[in-house]
């Protein structure tokens, strides 16, 4: 048997498409060191072809081999614990409204079938295929990035973004029909700056320098909302990233010019926000960094989820006078979202809400996991941008929520918080986290094959 005929043979077995490039051409390469080998050996090239691909053995049961490590799996079990959290925050508000507070029971089909829809976005977005994604990350940005400051100047029926939380711009405003919560909008770009970062590989000190000249337009845009919270977190999840790709020496570059230059501007931008704050900032956002940096007068809330917390037992509603009052009042009290994990503690005790956490940071830490042992670059970065945006969030929810921090609130936890802009956002990111998982075993084409089963490739010596 050729060469050409036994490779065709071989493919013919693998299933998965994408898959077939690199192993043929893996494959090949085995076959032509074996030939080359015997060659020297005093063999013709004929011969020696035939002899090489002899020892490759069988290609049928060598093709169903590799078919079965080289193709895509599901974390099913991951998905349907994603589906349990997902039939929990359907219910929860409705858990919580005993006496005050969320929505009425004709809300819950609605929000049952959204949950439902977000289920249908997390499959899309996992089959879709995540390298499909980074392969046009930065058109995708620049089209997103072009439609955001539309809404943002949109003079239509409403004036864009609204700035009616002490000040602070939220919302985009879609034909005057829709608002768009903007932080979560900005919360996309971190996965997508990872497929930059990864297209700028092999690059040199200009690249380097284009990669941080890409984090000013969301941290711009952040900014401009006066929402430095969310700017903050850009930043700490894009330069994790950058320092992790510079670390790895993926740019042509001094590790220590390329983490200087990152340091320089992040100290320029901390430093640009002290001056704002301390010299032309409002009271309120001034009295807001005191209260970050552990210093001023809590806040209402957090006074509010302290008397809670005081009260809570691990099983049952939580005792005193002041955490019932709280727990039962008219309107807000505890609700909207910030709060649910407090709130969910305080009515049925403790236990109930750190399962609940528990299961959410399993889960995310599983697919973490599952991505820093990626050995696709683009996949293992795209995976670890996304569970840096959800384990963030995430993290800061539960310290709130404890009332450890008091970080002024406006974090969304995964599966928990009220809204559904959080939800939908959760059901993006998770489907890149499971895409990553799926394809982790399916090698892209300028990668090598690393695995061929039962295959024994033997090179001779000259």
């Amino acid at each position: 048997m050729k060469a050409q005929e036994y490779l065709d043979c071989l493919t013919e077995q693998i299933r998965y498409q994408p898959a077939r490039y690199a192993v043929r051409e893996e494959v090949r390469a085995h076959i032509e060191d074996q030939r080359l080998a015997y060659e020297a050996r005093g063999l013709g090239p004929e011969e020696a072809e035939v002899l090489a691909v002899r020892q490759m053995g069988d290609p049928v049961e060598a093709g169903v081999e590799l078919d079965r490590v080289h193709r895509p799996r599901m974390a099913w079990g991951m998905f349907v614990l994603a589906g349990v959290l997902c039939a929990v925050w359907m219910v929860l508000p409705r858990l919580l409204s005993v006496g005050n507070v969320y929505e009425n029971v004709q809300e819950l089909l609605p929000r049952g079938l959204f949950a439902v829809f977000c289920m249908g976005i997390m499959l899309v977005v996992c089959y879709l295929d995540y390298s499909r994604i980074g392969r046009y990350a930065g058109r995708i940005a620049l089209v997103a990035g072009g439609l955001c400051l539309v809404g943002m100047v949109s003079s239509g029926v409403s004036p864009g973004i609204s700035g009616d939380i002490n000040g602070t711009g939220f919302w985009v405003f879609v034909m005057g029909m829709a608002r768009i919560d903007f932080r979560l909008c900005l919360l996309l770009y971190v996965p997508l700056y990872a497929a930059i970062l990864y297209s700028y590989r092999n690059g040199g000190r200009k690249d380097v320098g284009t990669c941080l000249l890409w984090l000013l337009p969301p941290l711009g845009m952040a900014f401009c909302m006066a929402d430095v919270a969310t700017a903050f977190l850009l930043l700490f999840c894009c330069g994790t990233l950058f320092v992790v790709v510079v670390c790895k020496k993926w740019y042509h570059v001094s590790t220590k010019f390329a983490l200087c230059g990152f340091g320089s501007m992040m100290t320029s931008v901390v430093l640009a926000f002290a001056a704002y704050i301390f010299f032309a900032a409002p009271k309120y956002q001034v009295d807001r960094a005191w209260n970050l940096l552990g210093r001023g007068e809590p806040s209402y809330m957090f006074r509010m989820v302290s008397e809670v917390l005081a009260g809570s037992r691990w099983l049952g509603r939580a005792n005193g006078r002041a955490a019932g009052e709280i727990l039962s009042k008219e309107g807000h009290g505890l609700c909207m979202g910030d709060f649910m994990l407090t709130e969910l503690g305080g009515h049925y005790g403790m236990v109930f809400a750190a399962v609940l956490a528990a299961a959410i940071v399993f889960l995310l830490s599983y697919l973490l996991r599952a991505c820093l042992r990626q050995k696709n670059q683009l996949g293992m970065l795209m995976g670890l941008g996304c569970a840096l945006v959800l384990l963030q969030q995430t993290g800061c929810y539960i310290l709130l929520n404890a009332g450890i921090v008091n970080l002024g609130g406006g974090f969304f936890c995964p599966f928990v918080t009220y809204g559904r802009g959080g939800m939908l956002l959760t059901s993006v990111l998770l489907g890149i986290l499971l895409s990553v998982y799926r394809y982790q075993n399916v090698l892209p084409k300028d990668t090598a094959v690393e695995r061929l089963g039962r295959i024994r490739v033997t090179v001779l010596p000259e």
